[in-house]
């Protein structure tokens, strides 16, 4: 780059020496005779416009290196974004991963939840039907005692017409709680 531009600046100094030889040639003929002279032709038409053109070929060839090395650096730019593209990818990737994996552990825990939900549920009422099951054989047994004239007759009964009473009221108390429950489920 510096060799075309030391170039140049050479060329325009040749220009600039070339002019005023050709001009002093010129002013110092005094013949008039129209002999053609190839160095007088060579010095005042053909070495400027040779000049000229050198000039212009090494501003050329300098705009042109120029332009080279600007598209290196475009190209060399290019490469950088295609690399950072891609490992912008590769981490888009991992963390479309890591949500799909989190997702379905979301979704495998709220499965589980739903189904010990319904578990509870389910154990909530087997208790309320073993509750009246029990209440039932309670009673069953306070029919069968009162029956038995000694049982009443020994105080037995009372005891036992207390205990089927405690059972009456535990009864109500466990449909009053799985009633809450239900009401807080849904």
């Amino acid at each position: 780059m510096k060799a075309l531009r030391g170039i140049l600046c050479v060329m325009l100094i040749l220009c600039f020496f070339a002019i005023p030889i050709g001009a002093s040639q010129t002013e110092n003929q005094e013949n008039t005779e129209e002999v053609f002279d190839f160095k007088e032709y060579f010095t005042e038409k053909l070495l400027p416009i040779g000049v000229g053109i050198l000039t212009a070929g090494c501003g050329l060839f300098s705009s042109l290196a120029s332009i080279k090395k600007a598209l290196s650096s475009l190209k060399e730019e290019k490469e950088s974004l295609s690399k950072r593209d891609k490992e912008r990818d590769k981490l888009l990737q991992g963390e479309r991963q890591q949500i799909k994996d989190f997702t379905e552990q979301a979704q495998a825990q709220l499965q589980a939840s739903i189904n010990t939900n319904q578990g509870i549920k389910d154990i909530q009422q087997l208790t309320l039907r073993l509750a009246m099951e029990i209440d039932l054989l309670s009673q069953a047994i306070g029919i069968v005692a009162f029956k038995d004239e000694e049982m009443v007759r020994s105080g037995k009964g009372k005891r036992l017409y207390a205990l089927l009473e405690e059972s009456k009221n535990l009864h109500t108390q466990l449909e009053k709680r799985l009633a809450e429950y239900q009401g807080e489920q849904e």
